[in-house]
């Protein structure tokens, strides 16, 4: 190890006074001698060494990078030649595309002519003379409305009647779409455990009383069976209404959120709690820790979906939408 660094210690020292032996050789710079006829002092101009190389280096650098520049400018233009040919493309295909557009003309007015006959018209002539007249003298025309009897006023308003009518109509539709883009977005959805994580040990509604009561009870949510401590989400976006710290008979630890609209959902039989009353949350936000503290024979979360002061109803439901 030592060895190592006493041949990078002399690497570095070479190095250091290589360099310095350039940077004093640079500086040592030219000395000229200017000699007059007389037999005066001769005057000495020093002139540094690094001055010298970059005047050389404008010198040479200056004039290769303006021929670089041209040349490449140069490649990049379009030949004049190449442009003058395009431009008489272009004007050998214009009486091609005005004689498109003649025929096009020309067919359009027939067709206009056969639906004007079609409609049993008694202007039939001067309708002729007007489309003639638009296309063969230039000067002054005849107003189509009065040519047709149309009324222009009551065609305004007919049009500004169906750009509001159209205006309502997407506005209306933009509103229901949003409507229900909000209600999806605030009612309760999937489980209230990570995917992949617990499995449903009881559902909604009549079932035998696990604390062996012969008359059953009535359960008012779902149960998710997990592992100790795994982490309750909420299914769905609100704010905490209500937590119980205390380990109470029924539900023991739990947190109750409002979704709006109505919706609220409440998380039970939690062995810590992560949230605090008047806490915004947001869907898969963890709530609290899955335990069995309460009425409960094992570890799991109770999960209950209430719509206003209603009962509660079947999770199921909720529970599938994703």
């Amino acid at each position: 190890m030592k060895r190592l660094s006493h041949k990078l210690q002399f690497f570095f020292e070479q190095q250091f006074k290589r360099f310095r032996q350039k940077r004093e050789k640079g500086w040592s710079g030219l000395t000229l001698l200017i000699m007059k006829d007389d037999a005066d002092e001769p005057i000495r101009l020093r002139i540094n060494l690094y001055v010298v190389y970059f005047a050389l280096l404008l010198v040479f650098l200056l004039p290769a990078a303006s021929g670089g520049l041209a040349l490449v400018r140069q490649l990049r233009e379009e030949p004049a030649d190449a442009k003058i040919e395009d431009r008489k493309r272009l004007l050998l295909n214009i009486p091609i595309i005005l004689a498109e557009r003649k025929s096009l003309l020309k067919e359009a007015r027939g067709q206009v002519i056969n639906f004007y006959e079609a409609t049993d018209s008694g202007n039939e002539r001067m309708f002729k003379d007007w489309l003639a007249s638009l296309s063969n003298r230039p000067g002054e025309k005849v107003a189509p409305g009065a040519i047709l009897g149309l009324n222009l006023d009551e065609l305004r308003a007919l049009h500004l009647d169906a750009d509001q009518a159209l205006a309502q109509g997407a506005s209306h539709a933009l509103r229901l779409f949003w409507h229900r883009i909000s209600i999806y977005h605030l009612t309760p959805r999937g489980r209230p455990l990570l995917t992949g994580i617990g499995f449903i040990s009881s559902g909604f509604g009549q079932r035998p009383d696990p604390f062996g009561n012969p008359t059953g009870e009535v359960h008012t949510g779902m149960d998710f069976a997990a592992a100790p401590n795994i982490p309750i989400i909420a299914t769905a976006p609100g704010v905490v209404m209500q937590v119980s710290r205390t380990d109470r008979p029924g539900y023991g630890l739990f947190v109750r959120i409002h979704h709006g609209l109505g919706y609220s959902s409440l998380y039970a039989h939690c062995s810590s709690l992560l949230v605090d009353v008047g806490d915004r949350v947001q869907r898969g936000q963890q709530l609290a820790l899955l335990g069995k503290t309460g009425r409960a024979t094992g570890h799991h979360v109770h999960y209950e979906v209430r719509l206003g002061m209603d009962k509660p109803t079947d999770p199921m439901p909720y529970v599938m939408i994703k």
